[in-house]
């Protein structure tokens, strides 16, 4: 797996900015697409694999959702990174119009208005979840409202990172005005000197929702983990891609709330019983050949995942309760 590009370069007191992404400002071109074709993957990916290019295109796919598509491949949707950034470009723009060119410029009070839409500035609120790395705990500094067509339609919540190579930021996106009712969260941590990124993504549309987690140290290996609950079943994947160009993954599909996979953690598939209504399976791939081989890394636990207050696990009859936190 080639080294990550990330394209987020923010907040230390620099100014807010994107080197990759060129995203012209506008707040209204700032929507999130509901991920329909991750959820149309999200099916019993068991059925589809009878080889193992089939196997490490799936896992590419689940990585490239993530961190956008290489050079000859598509994907529907914008990748969750793209996402970010758009945001905090969008943001910063209009922060520097207003003559603030850092984070720590912005002040915790204000408003601010950009054709039909209105902003608020205040002090942060909400706490850096305690399963991320750095800064565990803390309250954000600054949120960034704004609402349009006399609803609110995102948040933004950062933590500034003057004097520190940790950028922490907290993203909720949705109303029935701008995204159907489809609500869109991020809770992200990142560390410009050393490439970390720890990226916590819930998407919730109707009664089904997607929940992802991405933690990489280093920019080259990394762990992904993404699970799917709605349409009748609940499907989960657990990647840990490795810099030597190996990958391990798990899959966990059940259409019952009563199966064993209902309530195992995703990185254990033991006790699995891959009949009717349950599967679970596990391969090693070499990424490079597109072939099965040995030696990957185990997938490990995800540990807990905190969002609106609630803490969750890695576990289906976990995740059937978690909302994104409100306005």
């Amino acid at each position: 797996m080639k080294r990550l590009i990330i394209a987020l370069v923010l907040l230390s007191p620099v100014l807010l900015q994107v080197q990759e992404v060129r995203y012209k400002g506008r707040l209204q071109d700032i929507k999130f697409q509901m991920p329909t074709a991750l959820a149309d993957t999200m099916l019993d990916g068991s059925a589809v694999f009878t080889t193992d290019t089939d196997k490490a295109n799936f896992v590419r796919y689940y990585y490239y959702i993530v961190n956008g598509a290489a050079p000859g491949y598509t994907i529907t949707n914008r990748s969750y990174m793209s996402q970010v950034n758009s945001i905090l470009s969008g943001i910063g723009t209009v922060m520097a119009n207003m003559g603030f060119g850092s984070c720590a410029d912005i002040p915790t009070s204000g408003t601010f208005s950009e054709g039909p839409y209105l902003g608020t500035i205040s002090a942060g609120s909400k706490t850096i979840p305690s399963s991320f790395p750095n800064d565990a705990g803390q309250t954000f500094d600054k949120k960034i409202t704004v609402s349009f067509g006399g609803e609110t339609a995102m948040e933004m919540q950062l933590k500034c990172a003057a004097g520190s190579t940790i950028v922490s930021g907290n993203f909720l996106l949705g109303s029935q005005a701008m995204t159907q009712g489809t609500m869109n969260e991020i809770i992200f941590q990142l560390d410009t000197a050393s490439d970390l990124i720890h990226l916590d993504y819930v998407v919730t549309f109707g009664s089904s929702k997607i929940v992802t987690r991405f933690v990489t140290t280093d920019g080259r290996a990394y762990k992904l983990y993404t699970m799917y609950l709605g349409l009748g079943s609940y499907n989960a994947v657990a990647i840990n891609g490795t810099a030597n160009g190996k990958t391990n993954f798990n899959i966990v599909w059940t259409n019952g709330t009563g199966t064993t996979a209902y309530s195992t953690e995703i990185d254990d598939i033991s006790g699995i019983t891959n009949g009717m209504n349950e599967k679970g399976f596990n391969s090693c791939l070499d990424m490079g050949t597109n072939t099965s081989t040995t030696g990957c890394t185990a997938i490990t636990a995800p540990g807990t995942f905190s969002i609106g207050g609630s803490t969750y696990n890695f576990r289906f009859n976990s995740m059937a309760s978690l909302t994104t936190s409100s306005y």
